[in-house]
């Protein structure tokens, strides 16, 4: 929109700067100016046209498309950078919600007994009940301080 008024206000410019205006003196004595060549002697007055004080300056229109595509990028960034942190923290709950399963199969397979070996222990020897309480009240802490539900 605004290119269109520039280009009128340029268009007037040239117009009016293509207009000529004669200036003559009459009989008696009177300066007369008018944009047609009166019946008596005249000269032709050049005239400048100073824009009006209230018109916009002139904008460049490269400049203009140089400004949209930097803000169309920079909201582009936003927004794939707030996708990925998004993306991120979901990734992080299910790990979380993930660790917090197996803490509780791992309980519920203490719970509920049965022959129970150390890890390291290549003869597999069991665990005893007193091991077995205290890796299921390690467990119960690491839920209660790490798991919404339990």
């Amino acid at each position: 929109m605004r290119l269109i008024i520039v280009l009128a206000l340029w268009l007037m410019a040239i117009a009016l700067s293509a207009a000529e205006v004669y200036k003559w003196v009459d009989d008696n004595g009177v300066v007369h100016y008018g944009d047609r060549r009166p019946d008596q002697a005249a000269e032709t007055v050049d005239i400048k046209v100073a824009p009006p004080a209230d018109s916009a300056p002139a904008i460049d229109p490269i400049q203009e498309v140089n400004e949209a595509l930097r803000i169309v990028t920079d909201s582009r960034a936003r927004r794939e950078k707030s996708e990925r942190e998004r993306d991120q923290a979901i990734a992080e709950v299910q790990h979380h919600q993930e660790q917090c399963e197996k803490l509780l199969e791992y309980r519920t397979t203490l719970v509920r007994g049965g022959f129970l070996y150390h890890e390291d222990d290549p003869n597999r020897n069991a665990l005893s009940d007193e091991e077995i309480a205290a890796q299921i009240a390690k467990l119960n802490q690491q839920l209660q301080e790490n798991c919404t539900t339990h």
